[in-house]
């Protein structure tokens, strides 16, 4: 096997991983979005806003940031390494066989300001 078709393998398992992350995500924000809305409900109907209130609320929160935090962290370290292994195919087979990252600039803020593809020169 040469070493073009290890990295290919190498770029197949990393496009996974960051998939799996993306959908870990969308599940944490709409489980986590839907038990906060619960007990945002479930507090304010039986118990005055004081400061127990806000502990309640406060604490899923950062639970919940934490773990999105931890998952973007996650497809960032993916996402700079399949920009590694493109540059390093593309390279050694002197054609632009991959250019995902590359082109898109995928990262972990990448649905907030996500970039056009930059054209081929």
């Amino acid at each position: 096997m040469d070493t073009i078709e290890i990295l290919f393998k190498e770029y197949d398992a990393l496009r996974k991983e960051i998939s799996s992350f993306e959908d870990k995500g969308y599940q944490l924000t709409s489980v986590g979005g839907t038990l906060f809305a619960a007990l945002i409900a479930w507090i304010a109907s039986k118990h005055p806003a004081d400061y127990r209130f806000w502990l309640m609320v406060l604490m899923p929160m950062c639970i919940f940031a934490g773990l999105l935090h931890f998952i973007f962290r996650e497809i960032s370290f993916a996402a700079q390494r399949l920009k590694e292994i493109e540059a390093d195919i593309n390279r050694r087979s002197g054609e632009n066989l991959l250019e995902w990252q590359t082109k898109w600039c995928h990262s972990s803020w990448w649905f907030i300001r996500r970039k056009r593809p930059r054209s081929k020169q």
